[in-house]
């Protein structure tokens, strides 16, 4: 059982509803390629806690319908 906070399919699914590449969201966390983000993706590694908080706060925005933490 999967227990992480951000299991696969929730990364994949914040990305794409931003219309986000892997390799945006890279950058955006600040991450040198796509490669990290993909094998999150699949469910290879999971991403560190220092990470989550970007994600979250990725999440949020994208939930209140604006994008301005990724997109100023």
């Amino acid at each position: 059982m999967n227990n992480h906070p951000w299991p696969a399919e929730r990364i994949k699914a914040l990305r794409l509803s931003l219309g986000l590449t892997q390799q945006e969201l890279a950058v955006y966390l600040g991450l040198s390629g796509n490669t990290i983000v993909s094998n999150w993706e699949r469910g290879c590694h999971l991403p560190i806690w220092s990470l989550w908080n970007k994600l979250e706060e990725l999440e949020k925005s994208c939930s209140k319908g604006t994008r301005s933490v990724f997109f100023p």
